[in-house]
């Protein structure tokens, strides 16, 4: 039976396409499946599939076993399947304690993660006030001048912190050395304070503080960031009422999923 409709040249890369759908092709109480079967399955030509299955073994997807000719998944599809059910439990667990940050401070809370030399909301918590910055979970914003961004940087390891500038270089030269001084103030914040600030830099009228968060298993580097309107999150509050609430989420998290 076939799993997928067989993906048109021009609009997909069609040989990455059809190793997907031999991946999809072991059903969850399924172990060793032959090119013969895979290719019943998918409905793709043996031919394609014994190309595809051959790719996918050098690459570590499938596993195979010679004596039988058959395949199961590798230890690469077995990671990659680890780290959505990481990441899916991570944002399940995530989403009421940003709730309960939100609740205790008023400010607008959410976690980030670095993608493309931008930073995208993968969970957002809104605040209730009258006035709330208009961001959801899978808004992009810049790294630039973001707490969220210096907290990353700060704790990132020297090829992480290396290939975070290098992505955000795309926006230009000016902006990559402003991101370098960036990242050196959200170390001494880091050391000094146990979070990184931005009060009017990211947007003149809003003030922001956040913490990093690497996520085991996966050991993807986030940040939870807390935000709002100046005359709502003054310094102030955001330093001895908000920073606590965040450096005790993190620390809730780190209970719940380790260190």
């Amino acid at each position: 039976m076939k799993t997928t409709k067989t993906p048109e040249a021009g609009q997909v890369t069609v040989a990455m396409a059809r190793g997907l759908e031999v991946l999809l092709a072991f059903a969850a109480d399924d172990e060793w499946l032959g090119n013969a079967e895979l290719a019943a399955r998918t409905g793709l030509p043996k031919p394609t599939v014994t190309r595809a299955t051959n790719t996918l073994v050098e690459t570590g997807f499938l596993e195979p076993d010679p004596a039988s000719q058959r395949f199961r998944l590798g230890p690469s599809a077995l990671v990659l399947a680890g780290r959505v059910t990481n990441f899916a439990s991570l944002r399940v667990t995530l989403r009421p304690i940003l709730q309960g940050v939100v609740k205790d401070t008023g400010a607008s809370v959410g976690a980030v993660h670095a993608d493309r030399g931008e930073l995208t909301y993968f969970e957002y918590c809104r605040s209730d006030g009258p006035i709330a910055i208009s961001l959801g979970t899978g808004s992009r914003v810049a790294m630039l001048h973001s707490a969220a961004a210096s907290a990353m940087l700060s704790v990132a390891a020297p090829l992480e912190r290396e290939r975070l500038l290098a992505d955000a270089s795309v926006h230009g030269p000016d902006e990559m050395a402003a991101l370098v001084a960036q990242a050196a103030r959200g170390a001494a914040e880091m050391a000094e304070f146990g979070h990184c600030r931005s009060f009017g830099l990211w947007h003149p009228h809003v003030n922001s503080i956040a913490v990093p968060y690497r996520v085991p298993v996966t050991g993807m580097l986030t940040a939870i960031t807390a935000a709002g309107p100046i005359y709502a999150m003054t310094p102030e509050h955001l330093v001895s009422v908000v920073a606590p609430r965040l450096q005790a989420a993190v620390a809730d998290l780190q209970r719940r999923f380790g260190l």
